[in-house]
């Protein structure tokens, strides 16, 4: 009996000696934060590049959403306070970079490329590096969007006529794949309306040359009704008008292109005030105080300036003369 409490003794001892040695937290993972409490205190907006190396340290690795966004923060902030000191522009056209890295948004990414080429044209991609042209002949991609346009119109003579140059009708066959692949028909398709149009009731005059007792002579016409041509879709003929743009190698600069080819998407500048907004961050609180981002170092964070004080009014209101006081 005395040996059996003696082990429930030293049990209890020990429990409570481990109670006493382990912290509140044991076993509860560090918070990013908390592992980087000491370098964030210490950034000083006198050296931007801590902000960078700090921001590259804590975006290597596993891309959480706590790690995207207190390096896109620190990214953010390398930028703000690289592009206002003299001579700045490099280091700010890596954070762009970097933040491109971190962004899911294609648009997002393209817009600070264009941002970190505008800081230091040494990032803009060198011409042997760029996208090749399409393999297309000039002469061959004019003929097969001539032909295909022609054809969208009923104007059936003129496309057979482009079909008949030499290589027309091969040259067409040979993008089959691509029309296919966009969605905008195929080749044999293209042929096939060709040969149906012009309109075989009015020749695409849109008014039908048959006239009945009962109807005026200039009724639309009932095979094409006044609109010649294959019927597409609004898909097919944005397909086609995508066909046709990269046949020619267009650069889409006029409105009517650009809406045709991605439904009107609003182009973003590139305005470097406007990153710190989509990124969601102040672009002026630099100091990391008490577990939060602050714009002066005791973090009294005077946002707004103060209300400066009102003007005398120039036309004060008169002050009634009590009755019986004389006003000279």
């Amino acid at each position: 009996m005395n040996r059996a409490a003696s082990i429930v003794a030293m049990v209890l001892f020990a429990l409570h000696a481990g109670s006493q040695t382990l912290p509140e937290n044991a076993g509860e993972p560090e918070s990013l934060v908390q592992t980087h409490q000491a370098a964030l205190g210490a950034l000083s907006p006198e050296n931007p590049e801590a902000y960078f190396l700090l921001g590259e340290e804590i975006a290597d690795g596993r891309l959480t959403t706590e790690r995207r966004v207190l390096a896109g923060t620190l990214f953010v902030l390398t930028m703000e306070l690289d592009r206002i000191r003299p001579r700045g522009g490099r280091l700010a056209a890596s954070a762009c970079i970097a933040l491109a890295d971190l962004t899911r948004s294609d648009t997002d990414r393209r817009w600070l490329g264009a941002l970190a080429e505008a800081f230091d044209p040494a990032h803009a991609a060198v011409e042997w590096a760029q996208p090749a042209p399409p393999e297309t002949d000039d002469a061959e991609g004019y003929q097969v969007a001539t032909t295909l346009g022609l054809v969208r119109s009923g104007d059936g003579v003129r496309a057979r006529q482009q079909l008949a140059r030499p290589g027309g009708r091969a040259a067409l066959l040979r993008y089959d794949a691509l029309l296919s692949r966009l969605g905008a028909g195929t080749a044999s398709a293209v042929l096939r309306e060709a040969e149906r149009w012009p309109c075989p009731e009015c020749g695409n005059q849109r008014l039908s040359k048959r006239a009945r007792p009962d109807t005026p002579d200039g009724r639309v016409c009932f095979h094409c009704l006044g609109n010649p041509g294959p019927k597409l879709s609004a898909d097919e003929l944005l397909a086609q008008l995508r066909v046709e743009s990269w046949l020619l190698r267009g650069s889409q600069r006029s409105w009517a292109a650009q809406i045709v080819l991605d439904d009107g998407a609003p182009l973003q500048d590139p305005d470097p005030s406007g990153v710190a907004k989509v990124f969601g961050v102040d672009p002026k609180a630099f100091y990391w105080r008490n577990g939060r981002w602050c714009r002066t170092p005791d973090c009294s964070n005077p946002e707004e300036p103060a209300t400066p004080p009102a003007k005398p009014d120039p036309n004060p209101p008169k002050t009634p003369i009590p009755a019986g006081v004389s006003g000279s």
